[in-house]
């Protein structure tokens, strides 16, 4: 499966990504949406090279779009910077996500940014130096009162 490009594993009630998904050097899609017991997502992304579109995901240097909406996340990791290529990101309906960390300023090639639905309160300042970020959508964060 290294040819593997794009990978939908949504709703498929996964615990956690399977080891060895870092191998899968050219996949630039992978969809989690929907896998509610999916709460070591940060731990098993950071080894994945090609993914640009979650934690061990850091290492899928090829991914493009990441969808991991409704998976009960609470956090994105940190290493999520590493994904130079990563241009569409899905987080919608992750209702313990309070906030965005500011290295998200970091994610130069991101494109298109869905958060709604979480319970986002603000977000970080450095996101208007995402000069790509083309479409942002924020709705249904309840707590959301001010934008940078």
């Amino acid at each position: 499966m290294k040819s593997l490009t794009s990978l939908d594993v949504g709703g498929c009630d996964l615990d956690c990504l399977p080891q060895g998904m870092g191998q899968l050097e050219k996949l630039y899609q992978l969809i989690l949406r929907d896998n509610k017991r999916l709460v070591k997502l940060l731990e098993c992304i950071e080894e994945m090279k090609s993914l640009t579109s979650l934690d061990c995901i850091e290492e899928m240097k090829s991914l493009t779009s990441l969808d991991v909406g409704g998976c009960d996340l609470d956090c994105l990791p940190q290493g999520m910077v590493r994904l130079e290529k990563l241009s569409n990101l899905y987080l919608g309906n992750n209702k313990k996500l309070v906030k965005l960390l500011e290295c998200i300023k970091e994610m130069k090639s991101l494109t298109r940014l869905h958060v709604s639905g979480c319970d986002l309160d603000g977000l970080p300042q450095g996101m208007v130096r995402l000069e790509k970020l083309y479409k942002l959508i924020l709705k249904d964060n309840k707590k959301l009162v001010k934008l940078p």
